[in-house]
């Protein structure tokens, strides 16, 4: 595919560099003449210097000729102006736009639609990092979680601690011990990469075990591989950081959880004061010792820091563990420092690009993926395809699980069907509307899994 990429940041040279891999045609437009030659050094792909929103910046960057223009840029005015021109005088055929301001989400389905303001994905990364940490907070012990197939089924991580039993034993053994659920070891992460495994396997101390599973089973799951550290009902949930994202997973909380919210700007505080009635706001650092003692810090069940200051989120999170706060967790831009703080206190670690770039991967594949997690800087993905056609124009339908054979780096790990969930059962026969689980370890593989999955068309005769 022809893919436009607007802003050169974080998000759009992430995107770019893992969209490089899978051998798309990648231009990323961007007014910094610096950033693009830095991509350009490292990446195999074009760059135009200039405004994002100039019509004769996107024609240069082949706005008639491109399949998606991505438009993730700091300024949502110009994602959203650059998608509009891209449609009204290219017919770009898809336009994908990063906005996070309510001002504009209150009015969406008015707004953006052919007739107006023609985006045909729009992204709130406040939204979708505050719905992934919801997540985490439901589970305590899961260090990641994702959930496909409509609930049904989950990729789960669980990290390997020095107490625990399974240090130095097998991936078979512990198949053996852990209690009956349908779920199964698909990766390793070790030392930050993502390995593939065998039953010979040994666990090491520090290893992040991600398991496939059964979504109805995770809380089963969880409780056998902690032990005698079964981690306990999260109940009360300390919040440092009132911006989109934190107020987003507050209002998320607020139901079902004791929650207090720490923001240092008085303006927004009395916002969120207003906003969340149920919760308690203080106004002030989330490094502020006083404060947490007063409120009892070490009653917390989880301790979470979501500034846009990477290095506030740190420092607050350790001091809180140092106080006594039971769990922490804590969201980082910089990729170079979930490296730095691993196993000085900090629990879980959030990388909102990850969690943004997924959700992008998602819409730029064919209809029929569903979702894809991309982990590890885009190391390994794991995709969620639904299986359309019919025996007469599939190369999947009516075949067993353990008959497919998938192009070199791509695997097979769980299939769901309505409420049949199946993980290890390579007798399975695949049907049409079944969701598939695959992972992805070579990204230029995904061409021919495309092929292989989509359903070939038979010409009409002629009349």
């Amino acid at each position: 595919m022809k893919i436009i990429i607007l802003g050169g940041g974080q998000v759009g040279s992430t995107l770019a560099a893992q969209l490089v891999k899978e051998s798309h045609e990648i231009t990323v437009v961007d007014s910094d003449d610096a950033c693009l030659k830095r991509l350009q050094e490292k990446l195999d792909l074009r760059c135009v210097v200039g405004q994002a929103t100039y019509p004769d910046i996107l024609q240069q960057a082949g706005a008639a000729e491109a399949d998606s223009i991505v438009a993730v840029t700091a300024s949502e005015e110009v994602n959203l102006l650059a998608c509009q021109i891209a449609y009204t005088l290219f017919k770009t055929p898809k336009r994908i736009a990063r906005i996070s301001a309510s001002a504009y989400l209150h009015h969406q389905e008015t707004l953006f639609n052919p007739q107006a303001i023609p985006i045909d994905h729009l992204l709130n990364p406040g939204r979708l990092v505050a719905n992934h940490i919801a997540q985490l907070v439901h589970y305590p012990g899961a260090h990641q979680l994702w959930i496909f197939a409509q609930g049904q089924l989950a990729l789960l991580v669980l990290k390997a601690t020095p107490d625990q039993p399974w240090i130095n034993r097998s991936l078979s053994e512990l198949d053996q011990q852990l209690a009956p659920c349908e779920r199964r070891v698909v990766i390793l992460g070790r030392q930050q990469r993502l390995l593939p495994v065998a039953p010979s396997t040994l666990i090491e101390v520090g290893d992040e075990l991600w398991f496939v599973v059964a979504s109805e089973q995770l809380h089963t799951l969880i409780t056998a591989w902690e032990g005698s550290t079964t981690a306990q009902p999260t109940r009360r949930v300390v919040i440092v950081g009132g911006g989109n994202i934190g107020a987003a997973l507050a209002r998320q909380l607020v139901p079902h959880y004791n929650v207090k919210v720490i923001e240092r700007n008085a303006q927004r505080a009395t916002e969120l004061s207003a906003l969340l009635p149920e919760a308690l706001v203080f106004c002030t650092h989330g490094s502020d010792q006083t404060l947490l003692l007063e409120e009892h810090i070490e009653q917390s069940d989880l301790f979470i820091a979501v500034t846009n200051d990477d290095e506030d989120n740190i420092l607050s999170a350790l001091l809180a563990r140092h106080l006594g706060a039971k769990q922490t967790l804590v969201l980082i831009q910089q990729p170079i420092y979930h490296d730095l703080i691993q196993d000085q206190g900090i629990d879980r670690v959030i990388t909102p690009q990850q969690i943004t770039i997924s959700a992008i991967l998602t819409h730029l594949h064919c209809p029929a993926i569903k979702a894809v997690c991309s982990l590890q800087q885009g190391e390994v993905e794991v995709m969620e395809w639904q299986i359309e056609g019919e025996i007469s124009t599939s190369q999947v339908i009516g075949r067993q699980v353990g008959e497919i054979m998938l192009p070199e780096g791509g695997r097979l790990i769980a299939l769901a069907r309505g409420k049949l969930v199946s993980i290890a059962d390579d007798q399975q026969e695949i049907q049409a509307g079944d969701h598939l689980i695959l992972l992805l370890f070579d990204k230029k593989s995904l061409g021919a899994l495309e092929k292989q999955l989509q359903p070939t068309v038979i010409p009409q005769p002629a009349r």
